[in-house]
């Protein structure tokens, strides 16, 4: 099959920023960092200058930057998740999530030994009442939630609802792992739990999909400096959660020369661009993708999901199947992960998504034989 359109996987849109970005920060570098000096050991944490230059990045969500001594640098999200999980929890304990959630979240806990149980959702998020009874009968350890632009939902929880969720995890000392990388890319998100409750949070900040997902960096806020250092100093459990030295000086460059904002607010452009082309391309149909967000979820006719994707895949387009998704072996529901930034082009992304209008239209006039 020739893929004639790719819908499936979440990536920020490409930018010519990037390219300009990487070229002016490895020019400088080039012509003034001492390489040996530079790859001679881990970055561990951060330095210094990394950490201030983090703690102002996250300020753009948490209201205000971190003490120094709670922020630390990583190698992306899946790594600081790798680090933090084994902190904060031991085999055999409960580790909660939604019902519909980042696959490799359950991954991680099926690693360490932990158990995962999902809490009930609604269209505002998780729901207060259904985490209450979770946390009464699970005695659980952590909450891993996304609250802003679920992944792969597209909710985004209220600020009463979030408020309500703390008030809870206070209540039975429930730490709270919040994943906001999809975060940075809407104009009026509510803030992150992690700024409301701080001292219960530990606040993951990728830039994968506010720059270029290859990147493989994400700032951590932790509860307290003392937590900070004992789910990360050197030498705890593993060292690749480290950020690569050169990565970490192209994005300490980034920060300095104001190209880090530069290259932001482009993503965010385009990304809004395409957003706008799915709202059009997909209108009628059951589909949820606020402002900001880089994919949409797309509700099917149901039982046709299977049919949906045979469908699309037989046009060259492919989108995210709801399957892997499910947290817990529940049901898959009849929907579809349809993501913008994927597509090389623009018109790429216009095939794709009139492919997906029609194959909609098509499968659900011709429901499932029953047998």
């Amino acid at each position: 099959m020739t893929v004639v359109a790719d819908l499936g996987r979440n990536l920020p849109p490409p930018v010519p920023e990037t390219n300009q970005a990487f070229r002016a920060a490895l020019t400088d570098l080039l012509a003034e960092t001492d390489f040996t000096a530079l790859t001679r050991t881990h970055r561990f944490m951060g330095t210094e200058r990394d950490r201030i230059q983090g703690g102002e990045w996250l300020a753009r969500r948490l209201g205000k930057a971190p003490a120094l001594e709670r922020v630390v640098l990583t190698n992306g999200t899946l790594s600081a998740m790798n680090m933090i999980y084994p902190a904060i929890m031991r085999p055999g304990e409960t580790l909660l999530t939604e019902p519909l959630t980042y696959p490799a979240v359950p991954a991680i806990a099926r690693q360490y030994g932990f158990r995962t149980e999902s809490v009930a959702c609604d269209a505002d998020g998780m729901i207060p009442a259904a985490l209450d009874e979770a946390c009464r009968r699970l005695k659980p350890k952590a909450l891993y939630c996304l609250a802003t632009l679920q992944n792969p939902t597209t909710v985004v929880m209220p600020l009463g609802r979030r408020h309500e969720i703390i008030d809870i995890a206070r209540r039975y000392s429930l730490a709270i792992v919040e994943d906001d990388i999809y975060s940075a890319l809407p104009a009026d998100a509510p803030p992150p739990m992690s700024a409301l409750a701080p001292d219960i949070s530990w606040y993951i900040l990728g830039l994968g999909k506010s720059f270029t997902v290859g990147l493989r960096f994400a700032y951590v806020a932790a509860p307290s400096g003392a937590e900070a250092k004992r789910a990360f100093w050197p030498g705890v459990r593993s060292t690749f959660w480290m950020a690569a030295p050169i990565t970490a000086a192209v994005v300490s460059h980034w920060m300095d020369s104001g190209m880090a904002g530069r290259l932001f607010e482009a993503v965010r452009a385009e990304a809004a661009g395409r957003h706008a082309m799915a709202i059009s391309a997909l209108a009628g149909l059951d589909f949820a993708s606020p402002p900001g967000a880089i994919h949409g979820w797309l509700k099917l006719p149901t039982g046709r999901r299977e049919a949906f994707h045979a469908h699309l895949k037989a046009r060259g387009v492919l989108a995210g199947d709801a399957a892997p998704f499910v947290a817990d072996g529940g049901p898959v529901p009849d929907a579809a992960r349809i993501c913008f930034g994927s597509p090389e082009t623009r018109d790429e992304l216009a095939t794709g998504l009139r492919a997906i209008a029609e194959t909609v239209v098509e499968v659900g006039a011709h429901p499932s034989p029953v047998g």
